[in-house]
């Protein structure tokens, strides 16, 4: 699954022209989407900015973008990271105590050099697979476990998301996440005065602690009762839709941006393409196979068919969120995927009627994969939300 993210993500450096007007947020998705960018950034992107470059990069279009709008961007493999500026510094000179003068007293020793802190060049995003573990104190971003727990220590400030997948997030007295905190199969448990300020979502250890995240699941579970087992295989097919599309938002944000925006500003066409491909999909393949030769397309076909078909649908998983009455609250990645995903899978268990409407967004998913090109050409009317949701203020 991570080869397949990895594949889905294009950079390039090639000159691009920006003319735009709008908020902060839209100005950095203009220039992510026309350079290919991978981009995640927080703060306060409702401002308004006028942009009107010519011939640039798309990274001396951000440079100059974020500097004029006194923010940090910083690099980190092939991601982007905008955020606001660090004010430590500032409010520490600010309240230190002035200086006292001691009359005749000899001339004191010079103070050590300062200790170096970790600059946002330096952090990096850690992953892992089995457990991963921050020391006390530590300053980092984005922390990732799979196939084990992630375990933060005391006092440790995170900038972005901690994600376990196979265990439990375990954070420190004092530790504050500025993104989300979320468990595969594992719970989110906090020391003392630790601060989530995004989303605490558990998937696992049973149904408490993702209906305690997500109500509506609660829905599924009275409905699912007398089946036995259908809470269980509910959760698994969530957590499992779930954290793949996490991943593809993180590691291919740009590509799932294109194909939200064609289906947002294409259903009609989209879904007419899906709806074609599927009625052709048998007769082409059985034309492949007796062909011989048209063998290993064929093949092709079935196996990246479906991963193209569950990557449209966690596109518009993800639109849904965004427009769900619920998050005017709080949008965070975290939450708008999740509630856009828990929509379609709730929807599913409606007979017939809800059935027809998943194959209805089957279709206009799949059309919008092909229309794009699996992301790679963005739509040509204007994307109205960013890429990327708010994690941090």
């Amino acid at each position: 699954m991570m080869t397949f993210a990895w594949v889905l993500v294009a950079l390039t450096s090639a000159p691009i022209s920006v003319d735009y007007r709008g908020t902060l947020g839209e100005a950095l998705n203009a220039i992510a989407t026309k350079g290919e960018l991978s981009l995640i950034a927080t703060g306060d992107l409702g401002v308004q900015a006028e942009v009107h470059l010519k011939d640039v990069t798309a990274e001396q279009a951000l440079e100059a973008l974020v500097k004029v709008h006194g923010l940090e961007l910083h690099h980190e493999g092939p991601v982007w990271v905008v955020k606001p500026a660090a004010a430590a510094a500032a409010a520490a000179a600010a309240t230190a105590p002035a200086p006292v003068a001691v009359p005749a007293a000899p001339p004191a020793a010079p103070a050590p050099p300062p200790k170096p802190s970790v600059s946002d060049s330096d952090r990096k995003v850690q992953m892992g697979t089995g457990s991963v573990s921050v020391p006390d104190g530590e300053h980092v971003d984005d922390v990732v476990a799979y196939g084990g727990s992630v375990t933060l220590g005391n006092g440790v400030h995170a900038d972005g998301d901690i994600v376990a997948f196979g265990g439990d997030v375990l954070i420190g007295d004092g530790t504050t996440i500025e993104g989300d905190a979320v468990a595969f199969g594992g719970q989110v448990k906090r020391g003392e005065g630790s601060v989530v300020k995004g989303e605490e979502v558990s998937i696992g250890g049973g149904v408490k602690p993702l209906a305690k995240a997500l109500p509506a699941v609660k829905v599924a579970e009275k409905k699912q009762d007398h089946e036995g087992g259908g809470v269980a295989a509910f959760l698994v097919f969530f957590a499992t839709f779930f954290g793949l599309g996490f991943l593809l938002m993180m590691f291919a944000p740009n590509r799932m941006r294109n194909i939200e925006a064609e289906i947002r500003n294409e259903p009609v066409k989209s879904g007419l393409a899906g709806l074609l491909a599927a009625i052709g999909w048998f007769p082409l393949s059985i034309f492949l196979f007796v062909t011989l030769v048209g063998i290993p397309v064929m093949l092709a076909m079935w196996l990246l068919g479906p991963l193209a078909l569950v990557m449209g649908m966690l596109a518009l998983a993800n639109h849904l969120g965004t427009k769900f009455p619920l998050m005017k609250k709080r949008r965070t990645q975290a939450a708008v995927l999740a509630v856009g995903l828990l929509i379609i899978m709730l929807v599913a268990m409606v007979p017939v009627l809800g059935q027809l409407t998943v194959f209805t967004a089957a279709c206009v998913s799949f059309g919008a994969i092909i229309r794009t090109r699996v992301g790679q050409r963005g739509s040509a009317l204007p994307v109205a939300e960013g890429p990327f949701q708010q994690v941090g203020a």
